[in-house]
């Protein structure tokens, strides 16, 4: 076999591997999408049609009529957009100080943030709970904001880290010269060369809020605090489950969201690749 045909049975395996690869994960999307525009009496026929043959745009109205699915929707968003900020804000000056200031322990912290994400989710759910009910935040959307920082500002942390470590610190020893002090030279010098940084981490937040269920499920009770998949988990946990409007729900959480992804991909995967190259 010649070099030229090693090359091109090479790209047809690769090919052939990237098509099976998106096949797996576009067809359970494609199905999702055209459930919800089925009638009820075409959810289950067999075999099972993979194109709509009848469309119907009655499941989305049910949702939207019989579910508070807007509230849902705008509590997922503004907890999410919450906890974008805040994971910003509290990891930031924590990776700056790690990446920049000397002191005892500073490797230590660094092993238990990694440490931290070793244990399952689940078993933070009582000591977190209890701290919710002592303050007061039990089925507030507050609750969340408290608990998602829990989980993301650790990661926020370890990623500005390395961010932080790959710019010089001459620049902001150039900026202390000329009058600035440490903090100073932080905001004005650091954080605008570290925006790539700070924009992966506040995606990675608002992805990680906007899609976690567990503890919202848990610690989230009326139908006007709920986000969407706590509201999601309500309409899949009925004895008579509604798969039309499950599917019309689940398609207007993720068509969006997989929009939105496309659109800032970009920034996300060259700041996580940012800060593990200068990491």
């Amino acid at each position: 076999m010649s070099k030229r045909q090693k090359k091109f049975f090479k790209g047809i395996v690769i090919y052939g591997l990237v098509a099976l690869v998106m096949a797996i994960v576009l067809i359970p999307i494609w199905w999702m999408i055209s459930s919800s525009l089925k009638p009820d009496d075409r959810l289950f026929t067999y075999p099972p049609s993979i194109i709509p043959t009848k469309l119907t745009s009655l499941h989305y109205d049910d949702l939207l009529r019989l579910w508070p699915f807007a509230s849902w929707y705008l509590n997922s968003i503004k907890v999410a957009v919450l906890i974008s900020i805040t994971t910003v804000i509290l990891a930031a000056p924590a990776g700056y100080s790690i990446s920049r200031l000397r002191y005892h322990g500073k490797n230590l912290i660094l092993i238990l943030i990694l440490f931290s994400y070793l244990f399952p989710g689940f078993l933070l759910i009582v000591p977190l709970f209890l701290i919710v009910k002592t303050l007061g935040l039990y089925n507030t959307n507050w609750s969340l904001v408290l608990v998602y920082n829990v989980l993301t500002v650790p990661f926020g942390i370890y990623l500005l880290r390395a961010f932080f470590d790959g710019i010089p610190v001459e620049l902001e020893e150039q900026a202390m010269v000329d009058g600035a002090n440490q903090l100073s030279a932080f905001l004005r010098i650091t954080i605008p060369l570290a925006v790539p940084g700070i924009t992966a981490c506040a995606i990675y937040a608002f992805i990680v809020a906007y899609s976690e269920f567990l503890y919202a499920f848990v610690f989230l009770s009326t139908d006007s605090v709920m986000t969407l998949p706590a509201g999601l988990g309500l309409l899949a946990m009925r004895s008579d489950i509604p798969w039309g409007q499950l599917m019309a729900a689940c398609t207007l959480v993720a068509v969006p969201c997989i929009i939105f992804f496309l659109a800032i991909q970009k920034y996300f995967i060259r700041g996580l690749m940012g800060g593990a190259v200068k990491g």
